[in-house]
């Protein structure tokens, strides 16, 4: 989903960085998706190497995260391509995505009220992400997906 930027008149020192930060934020956001694909593409390749059973005992001793992330991460990359093809631009919209393709498999992602909750949190939080740098946004994001 490609965002048109618009053209902005004048020079409005505070408009200029506003719409700068919301160019980087919109960038982080796609960002934080190709990243967990790409976790969730590491993360099959080595449960595709480990014998049945060694699985949870391998992300309880060596992830920072649990195997339930581990298994969304997995997801993301699964469908990758129809991720793309639906252009899903971020996380959350990548959740919604899989989401409402899941729920005619039952195989949901995460519950459409948790992401509503999620879409609350960071419409109020906005203000304060446009402050951080990338690197702490993509870790609140990251948290976000961890269900944290």
């Amino acid at each position: 989903m490609e965002r048109k930027i618009r053209k902005v008149r004048g020079t409005d020192a505070v408009a200029l960085q506003a719409n700068a930060l919301h160019q980087d934020f919109l960038a982080a956001a796609r960002r934080t998706l190709q990243i967990g694909v790409k976790i969730g593409g590491l993360l099959a390749l080595k449960k595709e190497g480990l014998a049945h059973g060694e699985w949870l005992p391998w992300c309880a001793a060596n992830l920072a995260f649990g195997a339930r992330t581990a298994t969304n991460y997995m997801r993301l990359w699964s469908h990758r391509a129809e991720l793309k093809s639906a252009k899903v631009a971020d996380l959350a919209g990548a959740y919604r995505y899989l989401e409402a393709e899941g729920s005619s498999r039952r195989t949901a992602l995460v519950p459409a009220r948790a992401i509503a909750a999620d879409d609350r949190l960071i419409a109020t939080l906005r203000p304060a992400l446009a402050k951080m740098s990338l690197m702490h946004r993509l870790r609140f994001a990251a948290r976000i997906a961890a269900g944290g």
